[in-house]
This record gives C-alpha cells, sequence and structure tokens, in this order.
C-alpha cells in the first residue's frame, strides 16, 4: 500500500520516524500483512480494514476514536472488534463506525453531537460499543461525515443519527441532533446503491442512477441552486445529475465529485483550491465535466479539500485541490484567513506526481483529511479494472436464483427458516421489491416510461407462486409489513414502482387471496394526497396495455369477489375509486387500452338500477356527502356499466322524472278535491299543438315561449285538423319531419360539401343564433322522450357535446379529400415541397392560424401544429357561437352528468341509433297484414332479394322505410316492420312506405326480377317521409 500527505499525527501509519509531510512512498508496515480492503480517514485518526476483517488504527486519540485508551498515536489493532469480522469502516472528524459482516454496527470516539447513535452525548468513548438501535436491521453500508452518520439496511431503509444543524440527518427542519439512528423517510421505497456523507452533507444513490442530497450546500456541494445560507434538512432530487448515468459518489468538506458509468467524472462545490479541477476558484451548483479525463476514470476520491482519480487507460493517479494550510507565525486561523491564500501558497503535499506510479497497478485509492492512499494488487490477484460501485453490497433482492433456493429448502431444516426470514424482510420493503426489477436510467430513456422491467417482474412472481409455502408467507407480509407502509411513500418515481410490480404477482389474482390484498392496497391508494396520486398516474400513464389490463383485471376480479361475498362494503367502494384512477390515467394517455376494457358486464345483471340511481342522485344533492352512510354507488363509475345499463340508466332517469310531474299533478288534484276546490293542476305533460304544413315555425315558435321546467315533462305532439292518432306514432312523425326540414342545406342552418356527407355548422351561419338553442333542445327532448332521431352529423358532433378533442378522422368524416391532403401532409418526406403556409382557407374564407401565419410555411417541424390548428378551426374557433347554442339547448333538457356515461360513438347511438345491424332478427319482428303471410310467394321473393342486398342497400331501405338508416336502441325489439298490400295499385308501381308506422306497402308481384327492380328504384327515390 502506498501513502503520501499530512503525517502530523501519525494517521499514515508509516515505520519509520515520524515526519509531518510524507511524500509518495510504499508502507512497510503492510508489506507482511493481509492486503488492505479500505482505508478511511477522520481530522487526525485513520482506520485501515484489512482483506481478513482485522481493523487497525493510529493517529490522534483524545476523544478514543482510535478505539482504545492512551496517547499512543502508532497503528495497532482495535482489540475489542477481534471477534468480528469487520467488513466497512468509516470515520468522522473525531469519531469512528465499522460494520461487521452480520450486518451490526459498532462507533467510538466523540459521541458530543450524537454521532455514535449509542443514545447518549459523550464526547469520550474509547470502546467500541454496538448500536442497539440497530438491532432488528441488517446494515450493509455505512458512511460518517463531520459530526453525523448515516447507514443502509438490506431492506433499503436509510438511517442517519448525530448532528443536524444544517440538516445533513435528512429528517426535516425542526428535528435536533439524534443519538439515536433515525429512520429517513424520505427515502423509503427507494430502492439504493450507495450512501455517503461530507463534511455537513450526505448523499444517496439509487439503483436507477437517482442522487438524493441534503444539508450543508454553502458551496452549492448538493448541487442545488437554493440560498447557500439555509440547510436541505430533506433529500431531494439532483436534477443537474439526473440523466448523468451516476454509478459512485464522493463527499469532500465542501465539494462532491460523481462518477458515471462510462468513466467520466462530475465535481461542483468549491473550487477555491481547485479541487474541482476546473481552475476557477469559484463555487459553482452546476456539475463540472472533467474534459480532460472523459471515459477513462474507474475511481474517484474526495479528500477534505482535494479530489483523487484513477486513470485506468494509462495506470495513473490524477490529483488536484490542497493539502493542510499552515500559517507561518500565527498559529490562529479562520475562514477568512485560509479562504484568502492564494493558489501559489497552498500545499500540495496530498497530491501526487504521476509518475511515482510507474510498475504500480493500483486497485483503490481513497483520500481524506490532506491525505491519499493507494492500494496495489498482490502478486496473487489479476490485475483488473475494477469499479467502486462494484463493492457495494446489494440491498435485497427478488431474481430467479434466490427464488429457486427458496424452493430447494426443505420445510423445517435451517435453509428453509433462512430462505422464511429472506421472504419476510424482502416483502416487508417496497424498496427490496422493487429493487430486482429497477431500471437503471440513461439520456435516451424516459425515467417514467421504463422505470421497471415488469415482463421480468412476471416471470420471477410466476415462478415464486409454484410453491404454496412461499406464496403464504408472502402473502402475509404484503399484507402486515408491505402494504401499511405505502400510503407515506415519498413523493419519486422509484417509490411507487412497486404499484405496478404487485399487479404482476400471480398471488393477487387468486380468488382465494385477492380480496385480502387488493382491498388494503386500494385503500392505500385511495388515502394518499394528491401530490402521490399524481405520482402514480404518470406511472399508470405509461404502461404498456399488457401491464394496465392487468392492473384492471385484477381490480375487476376483486371487484366481483367482493360483490358475491358475504360483507361487500366498504372494500366494493374502495376498488372501484381504485378503478376510477386507473380509468383516468388511461384517458391521460390517450387510452393505452380501449376504454371498454374497464366495462363489468358479468357486474351489470347484478345492479338494481332504479335502487342505484335513487342513490346516486341522493349523494349528488348533498353538499359534502358522508361516504360511510352510502352503499357502493355503481352510477359514480359509469365506466364499468356496458352500452344497455347506460341506455337503461338514462331511460330509468327521465322516465322517472317524467312520471314524478304526473305523480305531483294528481297528488295536487286530489288534494283540490278534498279541499273543495275546483283548481286543476299544471298539466303533465309538455303539450304542442302544431301545424304540419307550418311545422318548422311553429315548433320553433312554442319552444321559445316554453318554461323550462315544462321541457321535462313527458312530450304530447298534436297535429291541427287530424283525428286523433297514436301518440307515439305522432311524436316519431314531429321528429322526423322537423329535423329532416331543419337540417337539409337548402334550410341554411347546416353545410355540407355533398348531399351523402355528414352534415357541419357553417362558420356563417344564415340564421339567427337562437334557432340553434332551439335545435339542440329538440334533440334533447328527443332523447328524452327516448326516440331515436335522422341526424346526418359526424362522430365530431357528440365529442364536443362530451367535451372531448376533434381529430384527423373527424375531418376525413365530412371533408374526406381535404381529410386525406392533411393525411398527406403528415406522412410526406418533405412538407416544404407542397407550399404551404399556416393561412388556412375554409368556406371560401381565409384565416391565419397563427399571427403572420402567412409568411410562416409549414415544414416538417410544425406540420403536426399546422393539421391540429386547421382541425381546432373548423370544429371549434369556426363554430363557437352557433355550437355552444346547440349545445347549450341540448342540455337544457338532458343531465348532463347521465349523458357523461356515454362515449361518443355510444351517445351517437343513442341519439341517432345503432349501426349493429341484425337482419335475421329484423325477418323475425316483421309484422304481415292483410292476405300475406310469411309463406306468400311475394313475401319469399322480397325476403331473398332483401338478403341479396348489399350493405349499403340495406341502410338505403332503412331510410326509405323508417326515415332513420339506423336502429333504435330505447328497446329491446328490432324496428318492427310491417308489410301490406292494402290500397296498392298493381306490380307496375313501387313499394311505398309510411315511414312513422314502419309499414311497407308491396304491391304483389309476380316474379322475383321485377320486384327486385322495384325495390332498388324505391331505394334509389326516397324522400324519407310518407310515400302515400
Amino acid at each position: 500500500m502506498y501513502c503520501w500527505g499530512d503525517n502530523c499525527f501519525g494517521q499514515l501509519a508509516v515505520l519509520e520516524e515520524e515526519k509531518e509531510v510524507v511524500h509518495f512512498k510504499e508502507n512497510d508496515y503492510f508489506q507482511k500483512k493481509e492486503s488492505v480492503q479500505k482505508v478511511s480517514i477522520g481530522e487526525k485518526h485513520s482506520l485501515y480494514l484489512l482483506k481478513d476483517g482485522t481493523l487497525l488504527s493510529c493517529g490522534q486519540n483524545p476523544y478514543g476514536q482510535l478505539g482504545r485508551k492512551g496517547n499512543n498515536s502508532r497503528i495497532e489493532q482495535i482489540s475489542s472488534l477481534e471477534a468480528q469480522t469487520i467488513v466497512d469502516v468509516s470515520c468522522g472528524t473525531n469519531h469512528s463506525v465499522a460494520m461487521c459482516d452480520e450486518g451490526n454496527i459498532y462507533s467510538w470516539g466523540d459521541g458530543s453531537e450524537g454521532q455514535l447513535g449509542t443514545g447518549k452525548f459523550s464526547s469520550k468513548n474509547f470502546t467500541p460499543k454496538r448500536i442497539t438501535g440497530l438491532l432488528n436491521r441488517k446494515i450493509i453500508q455505512i458512511s460518517c461525515g463531520n459530526f453525523h452518520s448515516v447507514a443502509l439496511a438490506e431492506d433499503g431503509r436509510v438511517f442517519s443519527w448525530g448532528q443536524n444543524k444544517c440538516g445533513q440527518l435528512g429528517l426535516g427542519s425542526q428535528i435536533i441532533n439524534q443519538a439515536t439512528p433515525q429512520l429517513v423517510k424520505s427515502l423509503k421505497g427507494i430502492p439504493l446503491v450507495q450512501v455517503t456523507a461530507g463534511g455537513s452533507q450526505t448523499f444517496a444513490l439509487s439503483m436507477s442512477g437517482t442522487v438524493f442530497a441534503w444539508g450543508r450546500n454553502n458551496a452549492g456541494q448538493l448541487g442545488f441552486k437554493n440560498d447557500a445560507k439555509k440547510g436541505t434538512f430533506k433529500p431531494y432530487a439532483v436534477d443537474s445529475l439526473r440523466d448523468l448515468g451516476v454509478a459512485y459518489i464522493s463527499c469532500g468538506e465542501e465539494h462532491t465529485a460523481v462518477l458515471n458509468k462510462d468513466g467520466i467524472v462530475y465535481t461542483f462545490g468549491d473550487d477555491t483550491y481547485g479541487q474541482l479541477g476546473q481552475q476557477s476558484g469559484n463555487q459553482t451548483s452546476v456539475p463540472q465535466k472533467i474534459e480532460e479525463y472523459s471515459r477513462q476514470v474507474s475511481q474517484v476520491a474526495c479528500g477534505r479539500y482535494h479530489t483523487l482519480l484513477y486513470v485506468f487507460t494509462c495506470n495513473r493517479i490524477v490529483s488536484f485541490g490542497k493539502g493542510s494550510q499552515r500559517q507561518q507565525g500565527n498559529d490562529e486561523s479562520s475562514d477568512q484567513a485560509e479562504a484568502s491564500q492564494l493558489p501559489s501558497a497552498f500545499d500540495i503535499s496530498s497530491l501526487v506526481p504521476a509518475n511515482d506510479l510507474k510498475d504500480v497497478n493500483v486497485k483503490w485509492i481513497f483520500a481524506g483529511n490532506n491525505v491519499g492512499f493507494a492500494v496495489s494488487f498482490s502478486q496473487q490477484e489479476t490485475t483488473e479494472r475494477i469499479l467502486l460501485s462494484d463493492t457495494f453490497k446489494p440491498i435485497l433482492r427478488l431474481d430467479i436464483p434466490i427464488v429457486k433456493k427458496w424452493m430447494k429448502a426443505h420445510t423445517g431444516s435451517e435453509e428453509y427458516y433462512i430462505a422464511k426470514r429472506e421472504i419476510c424482510r424482502m416483502f416487508s420493503s417496497s424498496a427490496s421489491v422493487t429493487a430486482g426489477f429497477i431500471n437503471h436510467r440513461s439520456s435516451t430513456t424516459s425515467s417514467v416510461s421504463s422505470i421497471v422491467d415488469l415482463v421480468a417482474a412476471s416471470n420471477v412472481f410466476t415462478e415464486l407462486n409454484k410453491d404454496r409455502r412461499i406464496s403464504d408467507i408472502i402473502c402475509s407480509s404484503i399484507r402486515n409489513d408491505l402494504i401499511p407502509e405505502l400510503e407515506s411513500l415519498p413523493l419519486h418515481f422509484e417509490a411507487f414502482a412497486v404499484f405496478l410490480l404487485l399487479p404482476e404477482c400471480p398471488l393477487l389474482h387468486d380468488p382465494s387471496i385477492c380480496l385480502s390484498l387488493t382491498v388494503p392496497l386500494a385503500k392505500a391508494i385511495n388515502n394518499m394526497g394528491e401530490s402521490s396520486l399524481k405520482i402514480l398516474g404518470t406511472l399508470w400513464s405509461c404502461l404498456q396495455a399488457t401491464s394496465m389490463t392487468k392492473q384492471i383485471q385484477l381490480l375487476k376480479t376483486a371487484v366481483m369477489l367482493s360483490i358475491k361475498g358475504i360483507q361487500a362494503e366498504p372494500g366494493t367502494k374502495d376498488l372501484l375509486q381504485m378503478l376510477k384512477k386507473l380509468y383516468k390515467a388511461n384517458l391521460k394517455s390517450n387510452c393505452i387500452v380501449p376504454i371498454n376494457t374497464f366495462c363489468m358486464n358479468e357486474l351489470c345483471p347484478l345492479i338494481w338500477l332504479p335502487s342505484d340511481v335513487n342513490n346516486w342522485r341522493l349523494w349528488q344533492s348533498q353538499p359534502e356527502p358522508d361516504e360511510k352512510a352510502f352503499p357502493a354507488i355503481y352510477c359514480r363509475f359509469p365506466f364499468v356499466f356496458n352500452f344497455p345499463t347506460k341506455v337503461q340508466v338514462l331511460d330509468f332517469d327521465s322516465m322517472q322524472k317524467r312520471n314524478t310531474v304526473i305523480l305531483q299533478a294528481q297528488k295536487q288534484l286530489v288534494q283540490n278535491r278534498l279541499q273543495g276546490r275546483s283548481d286543476l293542476p299544471d298539466i303533465p305533460f309538455l303539450h304542442l299543438v302544431l301545424r304540419l304544413d307550418h311545422l318548422v315555425e311553429d315548433a320553433l315558435h312554442k319552444l321559445s315561449i316554453v318554461e323550462d321546467p315544462n321541457l321535462k315533462k313527458d312530450l304530447l305532439v298534436e297535429f291541427q285538423g287530424e283525428s286523433t292518432r297514436d301518440p307515439v306514432t305522432v311524436k316519431k312523425e314531429f321528429f322526423l319531419v322537423l329535423l329532416e326540414s331543419m337540417v337539409n342545406p337548402d334550410y341554411g342552418m347546416f353545410s355540407c360539401s355533398d348531399p351523402l356527407l355528414p352534415r357541419w355548422f357553417p362558420s356563417t351561419p344564415l340564421v339567427e343564433k337562437k334557432k340553434y338553442f332551439y335545435f339542440g333542445v329538440i334533440c334533447g327532448l328527443a332523447v328524452y322522450n327516448q326516440t331515436v332521431i335522422y341526424l346526418p352529423f359526424p362522430l365530431a358532433l357528440f365529442k364536443k357535446l362530451l367535451d372531448k378533442k376533434a381529430t384527423l378522422e373527424d375531418l376525413k368524416e365530412i371533408q374526406p379529400t381535404m381529410g386525406r391532403g392533411m393525411q398527406d401532409l403528415l406522412d410526406a418526406d418533405s412538407a416544404e415541397s407542397m407550399e404551404l403556409y399556416f393561412c388556412f382557407s375554409w368556406e371560401n374564407k381565409s384565416t391565419d392560424l397563427i399571427p403572420n401565419g402567412g409568411s410562416v410555411q409549414v415544414n416538417n417541424l410544425n406540420k403536426k401544429e399546422y393539421v391540429s390548428k386547421c382541425i381546432d378551426y373548423i370544429f371549434n374557433t369556426s363554430v363557437t357561437e352557433s355550437f355552444e347554442e346547440f349545445k347549450r339547448g341540448f342540455y337544457k333538457v338532458c343531465d348532463k352528468d347521465i349523458i357523461s356515461f356515454f362515449q361518443p360513438d355510444e351517445l351517437r347511438t343513442v341519439v341517432a341509433g345503432t349501426a349493429n345491424y341484425d337482419w335475421n332478427t329484423f325477418e323475425k319482428t316483421t309484422i304481415y297484414l292483410g292476405k300475406y303471410r310469411l309463406d306468400h310467394p311475394t313475401i319469399k321473393m322480397f325476403w331473398k332479394v332483401f338478403h341479396a342486398l348489399s350493405l349499403e342497400k340495406k341502410k338505403g331501405f332503412l331510410m326509405f322505410l323508417t326515415g332513420n338508416d339506423k336502429l333504435p336502441v330505447f328497446t329491446s325489439d328490432n324496428v318492427g316492420m310491417k308489410i301490406s298490400r292494402f290500397g296498392v295499385p298493381d306490380e307496375t308501381h313501387l313499394p311505398e312506405a309510411q315511414t312513422c308506422f314502419h309499414m311497407l306497402f308491396l304491391p304483389e308481384y309476380s316474379n322475383i326480377n321485377t320486384l327486385k327492380q322495384k325495390l332498388l328504384l324505391a331505394i334509389a327515390h326516397n324522400t324519407g317521409y310518407e310515400k302515400i
């Protein structure tokens, strides 16, 4: 071993006569000893750990920091630790800490700040004592700052003790010095690989490469730009190091050096003495790259005011900074005096010339207070590149080898009890559960989307599930230890990764175990604060489809088990609340899985909808409802409903409102009679008496004078001059004729570029704005009164009603040519060649999509923005006033809360009918009148011709027959076509239809060719309303 630097107190352990300064030389004392594994240096003392676990000390001993009594500064073994195999050591200013192979911690020296962790604040402690506050923890790593200590346990938990004036314990600003180890809660759940301490600062490095720092930051040594006068009292991620791939951290007094996995070193903090290797003499919180040795460094070590690098490519130790500072003629010194020294006056005894390393194969380097050490490979060892990060003992983690080891252990054997303890410890810590599957962040991958390897996790969990003994232990540990700690995880993505991993475990999906684990898990998530939920939601929104599906399926399984169990409450509510959070995360990510993945078809028949809707309305009516007073209300989670159930809710709610009006009128009538009054209550119907030949004019006038409450009454339409007819038929005829007239482009409310394309709102309406409001009221009345209407509008109309954005696909629906052009632009290799600008022409009017858009050309960088702005202009900007009026009218009648249950395509089906045609059912439900029967020759020919028609021709026939090319959804039966030949002339005439009655008047054709020809002509020339 080689040493150099300040030896005023014998801390270099040289055998020759004491020297104040030792230049680079081999230390003779260790020539015949076991090789040195580690050297740790305090202010005036040193510890030497040998490969066999022997621990030696030397230097000054006023506080007992050498682990023995007396003032002898020479190197000696610490006798009180002879029985222990020491595997790690660390020194503070005047205290020492050692860790044995069993994970026990011993401390000695100055404890006046609590830095020994023994529970006392005594200044002198000559004998190492075990820290009893960590008896139940196996420690795998220790490190000391000047007056504090930090330790990493094998389950990933971090403990700190000692001085906290600058926040170096990471426990918060209100915490005073601690004499016993305290859990650093802000790091709970984060799988770590290193903890290290400097003067009054502390760092932790996570497995994914995130660096956390806390404590003193007066020189920027934490990497933060915060107020230098204030300490950082809790761990925070150092953003400037986030994507550098940090693999090792070393701390000086007021500077820090980090080494990444590519052999690059970055330094930050105080550079007054050149310890950052930048020769700037300044302080900086921004990591500075050591350019000269980029990708060549395998080890880095910080002394108090200097830094050592081992450059493996040329077997050099590079050093920069300063050694001890001794003032001439003045024994007193201060920070101010020390800082005033010029670089030329620096003592450089702690630095080492590169030539001194000739023929020395460096294995380790260590630095301390103005000293340096280099350990070489022994003759028996193979020279190889060693990374300091490779020496860290990892925290407990899952992998296939350890699982197989557990499974091989025979029940009752010592190996089995060891395995049981390991399983309990591992599955009691979220950090350990995550550690086996965490991905190291790189500059090219997202820190969120690839935070854990869920495929690997699934494979390991599947292997675990093969052994029931192991499954039972895991189940108990997750339920009793792991889940209770999940509510208080720190706000870091790595800590929350456990929520992605648990659903990958088949154990949770086991029906016999599912509820006992999933319900507590859901409760823990539901009890989280807003910031925690935001992090979890972000993680969920980055899941792959298979993993998202697994999360959803776990909750759906648990919900069904909860409902079918004896006690369905309150677990069902917690599960549904968690499922709702997953649903929102899925929406946020533009649907990782289809919306209907959340639908629970098996649940829907089990819900008593009248009771559920009533409970929902009651819950809504209360400003601050008491959750405990209500059962699980499924209307609060409509994403679990299938489409028929949503329609039933809409149907029941509107019917209940209409019936309530009728019942109130009947009740009022009875009360009036009992009181002997002849007053009649308000009619419980929205009664419209209209002229059929002035239908639009009359309807708009009547609606303009109707009071809002009357819109929620049952609609009753009467045409002047007509004999009494079936009210349902008249109502259908009202909507059919009225809407056909209003959507006709000739009326001026809507436009279309082709009669076969959907209608849309014009950018410059030809009618007054209030007509769009009444049009919305009419559409709302149709839905409220369960009447399917002909509404030839694109899906974008229903998206906007549900506050969802229109897309390029919507543009293709109303303007196929323009839509294809936009798609070609997005697919083009060179957008510039299309010579487009941010000036858009729509309906013979040009508009700038951005300021001065006519001078901004569309290119590959902004073409997506261009397409997005065009779509926004067509579907939003150009139609804002007219559409908002339509929307206001629609929701004047319809309940927005229930309408929001539906997806856009579902809402279109509710309003305009379904395109899911079942033509066989259509045939079976047909009614034959007069002489026609199912076996009549004309009927047989008709169905043969009909079933041979294309889908478009069949839809055309529906339009001809009913005035709509879609089927209604409010009733379980089909259209219910009726076929008759009453009043029909001979076969020279075309078939005719009475749309309001779904009546087909079919001549008695003599042959199939004539029937086909006439039927196709009738379909081609249909006008939608009453053909006779």
